[in-house]
């Protein structure tokens, strides 16, 4: 009888720190930062096609106590290999500019058959706080759109409609022809 309660209440000891350990580990998982507004995140595509579709789409939608801007550009370039970058900046107080940069690539790519047009779709989720005012988007220099805060608290969507080609020039330099 003595071994069995000598089990019992080891095993009753070991399920006591085996909890305590347990959630003293959750706890020190658990993170005591969050993510700041203003930030950004974007991913790029880059392909060939033979019939260009450009434009692209801008929306915002309430998130918490900030707010989300949701955009899409789709837009065409003379080089197969290009590096797109992206800023956010607060011009001034409540006043944003997410301006995109489209640089040449390092060249591994090649050039483009001349049954293709290279194509990149660019997409971007901006976090502003929630009382920003508006966000100016700016392809290579050009403003493409601008969106301001809604009076309301109702997500908003709407296309972007342009012939957007971005002209890039092997020193670096790139334009965007928006005819």
């Amino acid at each position: 009888m003595d071994t069995r309660l000598a089990l019992a209440v080891g095993l009753v000891v070991g399920l006591i720190v085996g909890a305590a350990g347990g959630a003293a580990a959750g706890a020190a998982l658990v993170p005591t930062q969050s993510v700041s507004s203003p930030t950004f995140s974007t991913s790029t595509g880059t392909g060939c096609v033979s019939n260009p579709a450009t434009g692209g789409w801008v929306g915002q939608a309430p998130s918490g106590e900030t707010r989300t801007v949701a955009l899409n550009l789709t837009f065409t370039h003379d080089v197969t290999d290009v590096n797109v970058r992206a800023n956010l900046t607060e011009s001034s107080p409540g006043h944003y500019r997410f301006t995109v940069e489209v640089a040449p690539g390092d060249g591994v790519k090649g050039q483009p058959s001349a049954d293709c047009t290279p194509q990149t779709t660019f997409d971007a989720l901006v976090s502003l706080p929630g009382d920003f005012r508006t966000v100016t988007v700016v392809l290579d220099g050009a403003v493409v759109t601008q969106v301001e805060h809604p009076e309301d608290s109702f997500a908003t969507f709407r296309t972007l409609s342009g012939n957007y080609s971005v002209a890039v020039d092997e020193d670096g330099a790139s334009r965007l022809d928006s005819s």
